[in-house]
């Protein structure tokens, strides 16, 4: 029996949360990964049971909500610059925070469900031109040049102190900061400048 001919059977998806979904073969057919492990059980003649461990059930329910509505649709991948439908929009807009939107987008990967894929990568690359403009940029960079003149000034300042408190030498050691030598304890010191 072919995947095809059995579109009706039940699959039971075990989730890294130790869930189970159950979905049909219909419905998971545009994932690669899915559709060959439930080839593989058909052949076995066992039931068609799929362990994801690195999908929870929470990010699965959307998948398969985006492969109940879509299921229709041919399995090619849209061109670049097509619009994003609204249903896609609000089905996105009620995953409230980004971490699980980033796991929808790893889960459309794993699966091999590259329309999903297209669309979360299509949803991220809106979402930085939103935010990207030349007054943001520069503030981010503002701060950035503060924060290491910030830091250059504190390394001196540690620097000036360790040479007039009688530090014989005084050398900068990289990311750690800084190192003294005072000769007359005989001891070595290495400081950071936070």
């Amino acid at each position: 029996m072919s995947v095809t001919a059995a579109t009706d059977r039940e699959v039971f998806l075990k989730t890294s949360d130790g869930k189970t979904v159950v979905t049909t073969l219909a419905i998971i057919s545009k994932s690669a990964v899915l559709k060959d492990a439930a080839a593989a059980c058909i052949a076995k003649g066992a039931k068609i049971e799929v362990d994801l461990p690195s999908i929870s059930e929470v990010t699965l329910h959307h998948v398969i909500e985006w492969l109940v509505h879509h299921i229709d649709e041919p399995s090619l991948v849209p061109e670049r610059g097509t619009p994003i439908s609204e249903w896609d929009e609000d089905l996105i807009a009620r995953i409230p925070l980004q971490p699980e939107r980033v796991d929808l987008l790893n889960a459309a990967d794993y699966l091999k469900i590259l329309p999903l894929s297209d669309l979360m990568i299509s949803i991220f690359a809106r979402r930085v031109n939103e935010h990207r403009n030349v007054d943001r940029i520069a503030k981010k960079l503002e701060r950035l040049h503060a924060y290491s003149m910030r830091f250059e000034a504190q390394r001196i300042g540690v620097r000036r102190q360790l040479v007039s408190d009688g530090a014989n030498r005084v050398s900068d050691v990289g990311s750690r900061g800084l190192e003294f030598v005072h000769g007359d304890f005989g001891f070595s010191f290495t400081t950071t400048a936070a």
